[in-house]
């Protein structure tokens, strides 16, 4: 207590010392309960939100201060503010956590210690508002992240666990573990921990002054020679994409075959064309500056909070920048495929699922934005078009569905059947669906699934879908998800999809699937990646960060 403090320091007024500790435990006590009547409490004038548990955890400690006594701030305290400090580390600003007014009000707190100079009650109470507050939010977003993510994507559902921070935190500074404790609060996940070392190292890029911006000019390749090679060179050397060994025994001015491996990497890692070529879309992203870099790499970490500390050790993860599905087992990677993602208009959901069946050689029932956007227009320009892609038009009834003929109906007045009509195309190679669907349980009927059209991967452009998420290789994830079920190995798997007949294959146990936009991340190599932004998602992420 502030009592036993004061007498082992050797303060002779212990009846002074009593009253002020009353007094402190009566103010904050005051302090608090006032909070029940508005959202915050006012600090020297300027009004604090307060964070979730701060009533709790000071009544449960009887309104006992827990950061100071009566000549300043107790070790542990000094603890989170070096913590808050550097708070940067992880993308975070310290001033959310209001570093500039702690540290204020620690310099005239300083003197007073050695003087054995009393704080006066007020003070004491504002340092504990503010230390308290401080822990509780800092520690909630080194959990959860600063921002909420279903009000960007409300599709994100994470059931995370919810632990009490006030709790914890007063079980932290009885076992004087509060460093311990915010330790342990930062993810653990491989991915967070990489891409915060990338972004301490593009911050040392930054103060060093940065890369040198390539001038404009016509395209560069092997054989271009002048003073802009020089600059390239640089660039290049900056970021690691050319190594050392590649530029013994050059012309610097001439761009030659190991200039050629640089770019190609860099082209590579940013997810760009990769033919060694200095052309347009290269040379914009080669300018731009390590600062908006740094951002793209904050706005990442913060997607990466999103995600549960404790991942499950089998899952798929979605990215949608890069167009890749990968299958992680205890953060390696077991397989990785491209896949084609929503264009822009109808982009892929950012989501937290899981796969609950495999269906083979499936029917596709059109969706309703398709059926409208898509489907009728052509459907009123040629009236074969339905039969062509073998597409039948059902209306449910008592359980039933009865295919109607499609010349007569009037394509103007669909809204009118109840329940609406189900167009559903038929099985087989032509099926847009291809030979396998991956059934997830979102109320969006988002799913993954195989196409009739795979030359489509072979192209840069991956974003074509309405929304689901076409696989490159669907055939080597359904006897990965079916693993663990004796019956389906890989022949059953081939000889079903041969009969051309729909089957659905429920898993044993439902599994895991992550769809993420990560337009920044380490690759398991340790090279930084950068995706563009193709949904435009991330200029609102900042912008709520910077609030």
């Amino acid at each position: 207590t502030i009592l036993v403090v004061i007498l082992m320091i050797g303060t002779t007024n212990d009846g002074l010392a009593v009253s002020l500790f009353k007094e402190v435990d009566a103010l904050l006590k005051r302090r608090i309960e006032a909070i029940g009547i508005g959202p915050n409490v006012t600090i020297k004038g300027e009004k604090l939100d307060v964070a979730d548990g701060l009533p709790d955890f000071y009544r449960a400690r009887n309104y006992a201060p827990a950061w100071t006594d009566d000549f300043g701030v107790l070790p542990h305290a000094l603890s989170l503010v070096r913590a808050i400090q550097q708070s940067d580390r992880e993308g975070l600003r310290p001033e959310d956590y209001w570093y500039p007014q702690i540290v204020e009000m620690l310099k005239a707190t300083r003197q007073r210690r050695p003087k054995r100079d009393l704080l006066q009650p007020p003070v004491i109470v504002d340092l504990e508002l503010l230390l308290a507050n401080a822990f509780l939010t800092y520690g909630s977003h080194l959990l959860h992240g600063k921002l909420d993510p279903q009000k960007f994507h409300p599709a994100w559902i994470v059931n995370l666990p919810d632990p009490s921070l006030s709790a914890e935190l007063q079980n932290a500074i009885d076992k004087e573990r509060v460093p311990f404790l915010l330790k342990s609060l930062k993810s653990t996940q491989s991915g967070y921990l990489a891409l915060r070392k990338a972004l301490a190292a593009y911050r040392r890029i930054e103060n060093r002054g940065g890369w040198p911006a390539i001038p404009k000019g016509p395209t560069l390749r092997e054989g271009s020679s002048g003073p802009r090679i020089l600059k390239l060179r640089s660039r290049l050397r900056v970021t690691g994409d050319i190594k050392p060994a590649k530029e013994k025994a050059l012309t610097p001015e001439l761009f030659d075959i190991g200039l050629t491996e640089a770019v190609i990497n860099f082209q590579s890692r940013h997810g760009l064309s990769a033919d060694g070529v200095i052309g347009p879309a290269t040379l914009a992203v080669l300018r731009i500056p390590v600062e908006e870099q740094i951002t793209r790499i904050e706005i990442n970490l913060e997607r990466m909070r999103w995600l549960p500390k404790a991942q499950e050790t089998d899952h798929l993860l979605v990215n949608i920048p890069d167009h890749t599905l990968k299958v992680l087992n205890t953060g390696q990677i077991v397989t990785k495929m491209s896949v084609v993602v929503g264009r822009p208009e109808r982009h892929t959901p950012i989501l937290k699922d899981q796969v609950t069946d495999v269906v083979f050689n499936p029917h596709w029932y059109v969706p309703p934005t398709i059926l409208k956007h898509d489907l009728l227009p052509r459907v009123k320009e040629n009236p074969d078009y339905l039969k062509n892609l073998k597409i039948r038009v059902l209306q449910p009834q008592d359980g039933e569905a009865w295919e109607l003929d499609t010349a007569t109906i009037d394509w103007d007045q669909l809204d009118k059947f109840k329940p609406p009509l189900q167009f559903r195309q038929d099985a087989g190679p032509e099926n847009f669906l291809g030979r396998f669907k991956f059934i997830l349980s979102n109320e969006l009927d988002i799913y993954l699934h195989d196409t009739s059209y795979h030359a489509q991967f072979k192209g840069h452009e991956l974003n074509l879908s309405s929304g689901c998420i076409r696989l490159e290789d669907p055939m080597h994830l359904a006897d990965y998800l079916l693993k663990n079920d004796p019956y389906w190995d890989a022949e059953r798997i081939t000889r079903a999809v041969a009969s051309g007949a729909p089957r659905k294959v429920t898993l044993s146990e439902p599994f895991p699937v992550y769809v993420v936009y990560w337009t920044a991340w380490v690759d398991i190599n340790g090279i930084v990646q950068f995706r563009p932004d193709i949904y435009d998602f991330d200029g609102a992420v900042i912008a709520a960060l910077s609030r």
